[in-house]
């Protein structure tokens, strides 16, 4: 299965290790063009996904799946394997038919813990994701140090608040995710200096959950 680096707007899967912190964000992407040459209908195909969804909760692989809005999803997986990634993910009948672009990256969870999902559970609850890209150039990278410190700070001042389910950095220093409760005020994000300088861009993106949930305390 062919993995590309540079897409970041698609169907998030992230593969996560509870026990030692570690997780791989991967992304799928519908391919448009693809979608228009096939026969099959994108609610056919995302019938099929979610009984893929399904069976790798069933066999404790899928700790947390979400719709984004723009039919992106996310995914939070056992592991912290980029090879077993690879090999859960090419079975997904959906990933078969080529619709999809797919993009796994480490990441180092800091702060939020996961409840496994519940077959019997349907949660519907409607949460904030920031998606924190980095872009270091010759033109700040010296200022770079001291703007991911104050990025770090404006991150801690957020999750003070509680509001704050689930963050981490990205291990290529690529930026990192964030997940929050509800709606965001975006000049909440916005006026992180990392963002006013240009070196970090944030996506803001309303996530639904459908399967797993956010823990208070690490089982």
């Amino acid at each position: 299965m062919k993995i590309t680096m540079a897409i970041m707007l698609s169907i998030v899967v992230q593969v996560s290790l509870m026990a030692q912190d570690k997780s791989i964000f991967a992304m799928f992407s519908p391919d448009t063009a693809s979608f228009n040459r096939a026969t099959m209908s994108f609610d056919s195909v995302q019938k099929v996904h979610e009984a893929y969804q399904a069976e790798l909760s069933r066999n404790g692989q899928l700790l947390l799946s979400g719709y984004l809005k723009d039919q992106r999803q996310l995914y939070l997986l056992n592991t912290h394997s980029v090879a077993q990634a690879e090999t859960w993910l090419s079975t997904n009948p959906v990933l078969k038919t080529r619709l999809y672009h797919v993009e796994l990256l480490p990441l180092t969870q800091r702060t939020g813990h996961l409840c496994p999902p519940n077959d019997t559970s349907s949660p519907a609850e409607e949460l904030t994701i920031i998606h924190y890209t980095t872009h270091i150039a010759k033109f700040n990278i010296q200022d770079a140090p001291e703007l991911f410190r104050k990025h770090d700070d404006h991150l801690d001042q957020i999750i003070k608040t509680g509001n704050v389910l689930w963050e981490g950095l990205f291990d290529n220093d690529d930026g990192g995710i964030m997940i929050m409760k509800g709606k965001l005020l975006n000049n909440v994000i916005l006026s992180d200096p990392a963002v006013v300088n240009g070196i970090i861009e944030p996506e803001i993106i309303t996530l639904q959950i459908t399967r797993g949930a956010f823990c208070t305390s690490q089982n």
